[in-house]
Parts: C-alpha cells; sequence; structure tokens
C-alpha cells in the first residue's frame, strides 16, 4: 500500500525544468524543426514527453503562435514577426543550437512543467 501510494506521489509531481536541462540532439533535429510550424508546435508542446529540447522548441514556438492567432486581427505585422521568429528557430536547430526567446523561453520553461 506504502508502495502504491508513493508511486502516486512520484506521477503526480510536475518536472522543473531550467535552461541546462534543454540540449539538442541530433536524433531529434527533424521533430525539432516540425515544432516550429504552427498547430504542430501545439500539439508537439502537449505531447513530446521524452525529449525535452522538442518540448521545450515547440513550447516557445506554440506561445509565440497562439499570441499571434490573438493579437494578429489587431496587428497584422505579428504574423510576419511569427514566420521570420519561426525561420530563425529552423536555422538555429540546423546548426545544432537553441533559440531561447527573451520573455518567452521563461514561460515556456514554466508551461513545460505543468503539461
Amino acid at each position: 500500500m506504502a508502495e502504491e501510494t508513493k508511486t502516486t506521489e512520484e506521477k503526480k509531481a510536475k518536472r522543473v525544468y531550467t535552461l541546462e536541462d534543454i540540449k539538442y540532439s541530433d536524433k531529434s533535429k527533424t521533430t525539432a524543426i516540425l515544432g516550429c510550424i504552427p498547430v504542430i508546435d501545439i500539439v508537439l508542446a502537449l505531447v513530446e514527453k521524452e525529449d525535452s529540447f522538442v518540448k521545450y522548441m515547440a513550447t516557445q514556438m506554440g506561445i509565440i503562435t497562439l499570441g499571434a492567432m490573438v493579437l494578429s486581427g489587431f496587428i497584422h505585422i505579428l504574423g510576419l514577426i511569427h514566420f521570420v521568429i519561426m525561420i530563425v528557430a529552423i536555422v538555429k536547430i540546423c546548426q545544432k543550437e537553441r533559440l531561447d526567446i527573451p520573455g518567452v523561453s521563461t514561460l515556456a520553461l514554466k508551461i513545460m512543467s505543468n503539461i
């Protein structure tokens, strides 16, 4: 009985991510690139459990996508900014680097810990 409670508590414990945890991996390059594409980014952020790099990139891009969708009715330039950020993220991944968007990266780490 005590073992069941411990296992349940371990499953409920949220993982806290830091930027040091987010490391590029050659095996996740394609998935990380897919995580930069609108809508796919949100899906990957929600379903990716193993690869923190993919989850981080997808979560960051998901935040940008949702922000652009919400605000695009008011400011059309956001669509262009979103597209540029998406291209920069894909280039960074191809260079085996991580893109950290100021303000968004901190929010992405918090969201990753909660999903």
